[in-house]
């Protein structure tokens, strides 16, 4: 699992809308939390996954996922017990290799260079919609226009974060769907290797 330094104004977020969604969170973190037995920390949680073939609502996260450095920080589609994630920064990013590349073969999640410019973007992309819920509840949805930016790309540190108005709040051990849902009739190609990441910036619970 990935950690970034949060400024206090978002982290101070992040912890007032965990309070607000405690009735949510499981009995024994509600009383701990109570007991002050809660300890927070800030989170940033990756996720990278290959989507060529990619049409309809296409799923992000399954329960195949394994949870590997450079991969992913969920094991299958969930958060481990005792983690329950207020995010309230979203960031993605993507990245193509053409059948016809010299890296072709080696190309994979985790060696590729994401961008979250709108250029590098297939319309097809541009034209889909992010979408994430947990117990059937949607906590984010956006379409993926609204995600990108204009100038910075993926790995320079002026790469933005998405600030999100209102704060989500994913639960440990629940399923989590995280989905990508394209336009119908439309996809990503077959040929090429088309590469898609998520992060989730937020506060984290953990044992004291």
């Amino acid at each position: 699992m990935g950690a970034k330094k949060m400024n206090g104004s978002f982290l101070g977020k992040a912890l007032a809308y965990m309070k607000t969604k405690l009735s949510i969170l499981p009995k024994q973190i509600q009383s701990d939390f109570q007991k002050n037995l809660v300890k927070f920390r800030d989170v940033c949680l990756i996720h990278r996954a290959q989507i060529d073939n990619g049409g309809g609502k296409y799923p992000l996260l399954r329960t195949s996922n394994n949870k590997r450095v450079g991969y992913s920080d969920f094991q299958e589609d969930k958060l481990e017990g005792g983690q329950n994630v207020a995010v309230t920064r979203l960031k993605i990013g993507y990245s193509m290799v053409a059948s016809g590349d010299s890296g072709f073969g080696a190309a994979n999640e985790s060696n590729v260079r994401y961008s979250d410019k709108a250029a590098d973007l297939p319309n097809v992309l541009l034209s889909s919609v992010l979408s994430i819920t947990q117990d059937n509840n949607t906590v984010f949805r956006q379409p993926i226009s609204a995600l990108v930016s204009e100038e910075s790309m993926r790995g320079n540190a002026s790469s933005a974060a998405l600030d999100l108005e209102i704060p989500f709040l994913l639960v440990e051990r629940k399923p989590i769907n995280v989905e990508i849902q394209f336009p119908e009739g439309e996809g990503t190609s077959e040929s090429d290797k088309h590469f898609f990441e998520f992060q989730l910036f937020g506060v984290e619970t953990a044992s004291k």
